[in-house]
């Protein structure tokens, strides 16, 4: 009937709007979509058909020209929020981060009791590494939604960027207990726990989050971790095997590292060498890989040379904390005294009759 009508009066607004609901509930946005525009050529000012239009052409997927038409609308409508709301949709995914934080901004300027706008602006503004006022963004969306999960996620997340760990605790229980039980939380949770140096909790957060996502690498490396720390090295290292199996390309040096160090700790110097180089071939960090091979072959080699070898190129590379750097300058003092002794002995050894 309405499709009859739309065919005899095509530029009434009312049956044009009603039609085109019908068709974005039917899923055919396409159609919808073309009913929009053909009322949008008759009045291109009319709120309710351009908001209609923007909105059905981003759920097509035409991101840039739902754009397009909110970056309209907000001209012609500066003051409505969800105007400016839709523009940050549009924004991010089109990665555009600085339009995405103004338009979020200007939102929860309109309307600050705006939860969407505050949640929004503080997602940015933590992508954008801006986590002071990412922390007054959420702390604002607080006051008009004290009880939101995800408020309280986010504040947790800007605090334990911030190293605030303690307060970063409070507020991801707080976020569970409204209701968030996502793998993300208890990874996020178990970080802190770990970065406080309770390893009890930090693995129970890690293994609530591995049995959300157990196809997720980031537990069980949390989990080798937490026993590497209580040096329950078989534990750590079947931990750390696990992450490997589920590991993306990016993370394999790193956990060939901490493979190689949990055998090098257990006494298994071949197995850890051969880790350690691994780790090296997936791009671990090479200052803290050839400290770690260093203090393996110093350890286990009457042979100093290794040890001296590597002890330099932990030097060369750099990355160290203070204490490995300068252990590692005073060892290379010692051994290169002991290799130029060494070789010295050897050549009497040679020379002798």
């Amino acid at each position: 009937m309405l499709g009859k009508v739309w065919r005899d009066e095509p530029g009434d607004r009312t049956v044009g709007l009603a039609l085109a609901d019908v068709y974005e509930r039917a899923g055919r946005l396409p159609r919808a979509a073309e009913v929009l525009s053909s009322l949008a050529q008759k009045d291109s000012t009319a709120f309710p058909v351009l908001t209609r239009l923007g909105v059905v052409t981003f759920k097509i997927g035409d991101v840039a020209s739902a754009w397009q038409v909110f970056e309209k609308l907000g001209r012609l409508y500066p003051d409505r929020a969800t105007v400016h709301l839709w523009i940050a949709r549009c924004a991010l995914k089109l990665d555009s981060l600085d339009a995405a934080r103004r338009a979020f901004r200007r939102a929860a300027r309109l309307d600050s009791s705006s939860t969407t706008a505050w949640l929004g602006l503080t997602r940015v503004l933590l992508r954008q590494d801006s986590l002071k006022a990412a922390l007054e963004a959420v702390e604002q969306g607080l006051r008009v939604s004290p009880r939101h999960p995800q408020l309280h996620r986010l504040r947790a997340e800007a605090l334990q960027r911030l190293q605030q760990f303690e307060m970063a605790v409070v507020e991801f229980l707080e976020a569970q207990a409204l209701g968030d039980r996502s793998a993300e939380l208890f990874q996020r949770l178990g970080n802190c726990y770990y970065a406080l140096g309770k390893t009890g909790k930090a693995k129970q957060a890690f293994l609530r989050s591995a049995r959300l996502e157990p196809k997720d690498p980031a537990p069980a490396y949390g989990l080798g971790l937490c026993y590497k720390r209580e040096d329950s090295l078989a534990q750590a290292a079947a931990w750390f095997r696990t992450a490997l199996q589920l590991s993306l390309p990016d993370y394999l040096g790193e956990l060939y590292f901490q493979l190689g160090d949990c055998a090098a700790r257990l006494g298994d110097t071949q197995r850890a060498v051969t880790l350690f180089r691994k780790a090296l071939e997936h791009g671990a960090h090479k200052g803290a890989v050839y400290y770690a091979l260093a203090t393996t072959y110093d350890r286990s080699y009457r042979d100093k040379r290794p040890a001296l070898r590597a002890f330099q190129k932990a030097l060369r590379y750099g990355g160290l904390s203070p204490e490995a750097l300068a252990y590692a300058k005073a060892r290379v003092e010692r051994l290169r005294e002991q290799v130029y002794f060494q070789q010295g002995r050897e050549g009497e050894t040679v020379a002798s009759p």
